[in-house]
Parts: structure tokens; C-alpha cells; sequence
């Protein structure tokens, strides 16, 4: 066998072989990614010896332009690699305005080994990123990426003033009965408290839409993009608690006062500016305004290239988290230096993306999938944007559009996160797409469970993330810790039209009719085009015996729904013909639930309460024994809804639990 000398470092407890990509402590693997490897190699390779940013920058990105933030982030993975404290230069020290010198004692030692013994340490001691990368082999792009056009003929993208959304609004649970999270009402300024009291020192902030100015001024996701970038980097910091996207949206082409709305909205500090863009030259205003006496605490303005637009953003959200947090850690610094994407035209598709995703519609879902397509074509590596694609395919299985087939969205959903989490594992939005799919597509409880735990854990700031896994808990019994995230949810988006729709059904699940009305009504005036609150609403005319509110109001929920809201808006019309004693109009609603049926099988199991309301429990039964064949708990919404009460009273319900072996 040839044999071929390895040039190994040792240094500490670690030791380095640059030519099999092994890092080892103590000979156990130490996790890198590749670039942060080859960072470690350079350093070490040098030690003592200063390296220049530029160099470095240079010699890692050797064929691309990249910012030295992402310099900076590979140099904070590699000190929290090896181990040291906040202050660094244990083995690292930064030169300031220069580079950086590694400052351990070094040791070359020199190996001769046989090419299979070589062989065979690579294989069992890679750098563990790299052995992830083996077992997780990244899907083809076939596999995630669809063509426009079978989704739906797309109108050119939009380029000016889009009517007001709310981008980052929570999951609704399983539509089979708008089953949503159970939590207390409570009002506006009890949740402005208790955002400030689940935060130890930092000040609740909202980041406005920045303002457009000048010839492109109608390119409003420009200014749009900019808040919703400085967001996703501060809602990072634990304390320092920032509003989503959502809240401020609707905010966006729009003239405002800053105070004024700051006050509205119930925090501390807004953040609001200008950006203007000429040619490929961008300059951004900015000023941070504390609410109490309407003072600037801070204020600057910058005029760059349009392509260092993100230094721009990395720059304002640091001055604005020291200015609110004075003693930033150093792992809170490199989380605001990190960067989603360097390529503009690519996070101008996903913002846009976020914008359609938001409606949750179809004709929304099919245009958030073009852009969250065109995002990932301009960036091939932008996570986040994989993450919204899996999200957005998610859905259109979860509501039952006709855009794709479940088994395809499933498929879909499930390589672009995937995708996703290859290549960040970090990023919360990816979780929680996984959770949705391990748990509506996979019937895999215990993984998505463990994988809403992820998402809270790597962004609590996340009122999304908070919010769909109060969902599944609830769903699954866990009453009292799904009441707890709910509260986290609300607290961190009270105005998000979603999670008034979950307060609206947690009360009528609760006979508080009056107050689930009043949040239900909330949640349609936020988003007037969002189906779950008014079929909510109809169910609580209902149970109120207001009958012609109630049909009234199905009636404009079916004439808008599509997929599993629109069986679930004629079940609602169905159950209150039956308690209105017409009869022949709740079985003409059974007869068109048995046609739908033939292309949504979901739609057989609206007929249930119908049936039930109409005394044909023995059917009703049956209907009910096949939707849950093979189910090991009774579902919470069906213990819960009013509308199957006769069900619950009737002398077989016993029977049938004993059967299916549920609790009673």
C-alpha cells in the first residue's frame, strides 16, 4: 500500500488533520461546517501570525462577494467550537480593524499511515457536519420546486401599494372542527402587561414599514423588506421583545406618526425610517423613538450601495438592541450579524412570498409558492425561504386546495424543510413547517411535538412558533401547557387575527358566546378575508339562537371558502337548518356534503353533527367509527363542541368509547 504523510495540529485538549477533515477533543468529534473548518485550518495553520479580514474574506469566499458578517458569524461558531467564554481571545483574538490572530500554542506533528487506515478514521470521525450532511443527503430540486403553472395563472407580481396582510399569523388546527387552542380572554392592556412581564429588562419595541421615497417610492416590499429584516434579527434577543411583521404590516405606504401609533400598539420604543433608492445607490434614515416623552434616543443616516443594503440592516439593528439592551453578549452580537441571504433580488421574493403566504387563500398559497421559488432560484442556500416554501405547500394539503394533491403536497412540504434545516438547522420557521408535517401528514405526534419544542426554544420571541404548539397540545390533552403558550402567543402578537379567531373558539367551546363573538369579530375586522373566524361566528349565532345571523353568515364564509372551509361552512349551514327544524333543507345540505365527498373526503365527516342534530345519531356513529379508525384517543374537539353534545348523551356513547377503548 502507498503510504502518504498527514500534517496534523495539536493544541490543548484539540487536535486538527486538515486532509481528512478531522477536529477532535479529547478524540471525540467537535461539530463545524465546512467554512468554519477551513477558517480553523487558516488560523491554526498561522498561529501568531495577524490575518487580515480581507484575506480571509478572500481565501473562504474565493469566487463570491460576501460581507464580513459572515466573516464574523464563522468566527463566533469557531470560539463557541472551542470553548470560550464571552470575552474570547482564549484561542482567538480579534485585532480591531484589522483581523484576527490565533493565539494558542500550535504543534505540528507528522503521521505516516496507510491509505485504508486514513480511509477508515475519516469514516467514523468526520467532522460531525459533514457525516449529517452524508445521512441527510439534500433532496433534488425536483422533488421541491413545482411548475407556476398547474397551481393557478398567476398575475405579473405585484408592484405597488398590496392591501394591508398579516404576515407570520399562526396555524389554525385541524379544520375537521376548528379545533384551536384553549386560553383565557383577556384584554388588550392585561397583554400589553404581561409582554413586560414575561421580559426581565428589555423594552417592548415595534419596527415600523420604512417609508419609500423618491421614483420607485411605489416599491413598497423595499421598505416592507427592511423592517421585516431588522425583526427576524431582534426577535432573537430574549430581552428585548419585538413585534412581528404582522402587527405592523398593515402599516406599510402608509403616512403615519410613529408616537401615535406606538401608543396604539402599547409599546415601548419605534423604530421608524425612510429608504430611498437611486440607480445602485440606496440611503436609509432612521430613528429610534422612546414612547414615554417622544424623544430620539437615536438617529443616523446611511448612503450605500444598494447591494450593502444588508450592513445596513446589520448595522441599525445593533445600534437599536445596544440602545435598548446596553450589554448585548457576544452571541447575541453574531445572531444580529447573521444573514438569511446576500442576495437582494432573492429576499425581495421572500418577502413578497411571506406577503401571500399570510393569507392563507389559494390564490394566496399559489403566489407565496412562486415567490418563495423565485427566492430559492436567485439563492439556492437561503434557508428561510425553503422554510416558507415547506410551510406553503403544508397548507395548501392541510386546507385541501385543489392546487395539489395531499400525497403531493406532503412530499413537497416535506424536502423543501428538508432543505430547510440542511442547510440551518437554526431557524424556527423550519421546525415548525416539520411539526405541521410530522403531525398532519405523518400522524408522528411524538416528532412533532419534539419539533415545535425546537422551534420555541431556538426563537421564544416567535409568536407563531408559541402558537402552533399551543395547538398540538391542546389537541392532545395537554390543557394546561397549551393554555400557557397561548398566553406567550397573544403576548407577543395581540393584534394577529389568527390568534383572536383561537380566543373566539376557546370561548364558545367554553359557552362564553358573548366574548368569543366579540374576539371572533376582532379577527374578521383585522383580516376581513380570513374564513375560520366567520365560521365561527355563525357557529356562535347559533348556539346563541340567532338563526339568521347565523345562516347569513355561512352563507358569506361559503361563498369565498375553498377546500375543507368550504365543507366546513355548508356543515355549519346544515347544523342550523336542522335546529331550526327544516328539515329538507339540512338534508339538501347532507346531499351536496355527499357529492363534495367525492373529492374531499373530509367532507363526509361534516355530515356528523348534522346527523346528529337532526336525531339520526345511529348514523352519525357510523360515519364517526370510520374517521377514527386506528385512533388511540378520542379527539379533544369532539369532548369539547357543543354541537356533538346529543352525540355525548346518547346511550351508545359508552359503548363506543368502551369499543375504541377511549377515556370516558
Amino acid at each position: 500500500m502507498l503510504k502518504q504523510e498527514e500534517h496534523i495540529y495539536e493544541f490543548g485538549a484539540f487536535r486538527l488533520n486538515v486532509k481528512a477533515k478531522l477536529f477532535l477533543k479529547e478524540n471525540k468529534p467537535v461539530p463545524l461546517n465546512p467554512k468554519t473548518f477551513e477558517l480553523l485550518a487558516m488560523l491554526v495553520q498561522r498561529s501568531g501570525h495577524l490575518i487580515e479580514k480581507e484575506e480571509l474574506l478572500r481565501e473562504l469566499w474565493p469566487d463570491s462577494f460576501v460581507e464580513e458578517s459572515n466573516l464574523t458569524q464563522n468566527i463566533y461558531l469557531l470560539r463557541k467550537a472551542l470553548g470560550e467564554d464571552a470575552n474570547g481571545d482564549a484561542y482567538i483574538k480579534t485585532v480591531p480593524r484589522h483581523g484576527y490572530r490565533f493565539m494558542a500554542e500550535v504543534r505540528e506533528v507528522h503521521e505516516d499511515l496507510k491509505e485504508p487506515l486514513a480511509e477508515t478514521q475519516s469514516t467514523q470521525a468526520l467532522a460531525p457536519v459533514e457525516a449529517e450532511k452524508q445521512e441527510m443527503t439534500p433532496p433534488p430540486r425536483s422533488s421541491y420546486l413545482i411548475d407556476y403553472e398547474p397551481l393557478l395563472e398567476l398575475s405579473p407580481p405585484v408592484t405597488s401599494q398590496m392591501p394591508g396582510g398579516r404576515l407570520r399569523a399562526g396555524l389554525i388546527t385541524l379544520l375537521t372542527a376548528l379545533s384551536l387552542a384553549v386560553a383565557l380572554a383577556f384584554f388588550w392592556n392585561s397583554s400589553r402587561r404581561e409582554r413586560r412581564e414575561t421580559t426581565s429588562t428589555g423594552k417592548a419595541i415595534a419596527v415600523l414599514p420604512f417609508k419609500t421615497l423618491g421614483a420607485e417610492s411605489q416599491q413598497e416590499m423595499l421598505g416592507l423588506g427592511m423592517a421585516d429584516a431588522i425583526i427576524i434579527k431582534m426577535s432573537k434577543l430574549r430581552q428585548v421583545p419585538v413585534l412581528p411583521t404582522s402587527t405592523i404590516i398593515k402599516y406599510t405606504g402608509r403616512e403615519h406618526d410613529p408616537v401615535a401609533i406606538g401608543r396604539e400598539l402599547g409599546v415601548d420604543a419605534v423604530l421608524d425610517g425612510t429608504v430611498q433608492r437611486s440607480g445602485d445607490r440606496i440611503r436609509v434614515t432612521v430613528q429610534l423613538i422612546r414612547l414615554d416623552d417622544a424623544t430620539t434616543l437615536w438617529s443616523e443616516v446611511y448612503d450605500e450601495q444598494f447591494i450593502s443594503i444588508f450592513s445596513v440592516q446589520d448595522v441599525i439593528s445593533e445600534h437599536v438592541a445596544e440602545s435598548l439592551k446596553p450589554d448585548l453578549s457576544h452571541e447575541e452580537k453574531a445572531q444580529l450579524a447573521k444573514h438569511s441571504t446576500g442576495n437582494t433580488e432573492a429576499y425581495e421574493a421572500y418577502v413578497r412570498g411571506l406577503y401571500f403566504w399570510n393569507k392563507r387563500s389559494e390564490d394566496g398559497l399559489a403566489r407565496a409558492v412562486e415567490y418563495f421559488q423565485r427566492a430559492v432560484e436567485k439563492d439556492p442556500d437561503f434557508a428561510l425561504a425553503y422554510a416558507g416554501l415547506a410551510d406553503a405547500y403544508g397548507l395548501i394539503g392541510f386546507f385541501g386546495y385543489k392546487l395539489l394533491p395531499f400525497a403531493e403536497a406532503h412530499a413537497k412540504a416535506k424536502a423543501a424543510a428538508e432543505r430547510a434545516l440542511y442547510l440551518d438547522e437554526t431557524i424556527a420557521e423550519a421546525h415548525t413547517a416539520m411539526a405541521m408535517i410530522k403531525e398532519i401528514y405523518e400522524s408522528d405526534s411524538a416528532s412533532a411535538e419534539r419539533e415545535h419544542q425546537r422551534a420555541v426554544t431556538l426563537n421564544p420571541n416567535s409568536a407563531t412558533a408559541h402558537q402552533r404548539y399551543s395547538v398540538y397540545l391542546n389537541d392532545h390533552g395537554k390543557l394546561d401547557e397549551g393554555l400557557q403558550e397561548m398566553y406567550r402567543a397573544r403576548s407577543l402578537d395581540p393584534l394577529s387575527a389568527v390568534i383572536n379567531s383561537n380566543l373566539g373558539i376557546t370561548l364558545y367551546y367554553r359557552h362564553d358566546y358573548d366574548q368569543a363573538a366579540e374576539y371572533c369579530r376582532k379577527s374578521i375586522e383585522t383580516e376581513p378575508d380570513y374564513i375560520p373566524p366567520q365560521i365561527a361566528l355563525g357557529m356562535i349565532y347559533e348556539e346563541k339562537g340567532q338563526y339568521t345571523e347565523a345562516i347569513a353568515q355561512f352563507n358569506r364564509a361559503k361563498a369565498v371558502a375553498r377546500g375543507h372551509l368550504y365543507a366546513q361552512a355548508l356543515e355549519g349551514l346544515g347544523f342550523t337548518y336542522a335546529a331550526m327544524g327544516r328539515r329538507d333543507e339540512a338534508q339538501k345540505v347532507l346531499a351536496e356534503l355527499d357529492q363534495l365527498a367525492k373529492v374531499n373526503e373530509t367532507a363526509q365527516f361534516s355530515k356528523v353533527s348534522i346527523l346528529a342534530r337532526l336525531g339520526q345519531t345511529k348514523e352519525a356513529f357510523k360515519i364517526l367509527e370510520r374517521e377514527i379508525a386506528g385512533s388511540t384517543e378520542l379527539p379533544f374537539w369532539f369532548r369539547t363542541d357543543p354541537r356533538y353534545e346529543s352525540l355525548r348523551s346518547d346511550p351508545d356513547y359508552r359503548e363506543f368509547l368502551q369499543r375504541h377503548k377511549f377515556s370516558v
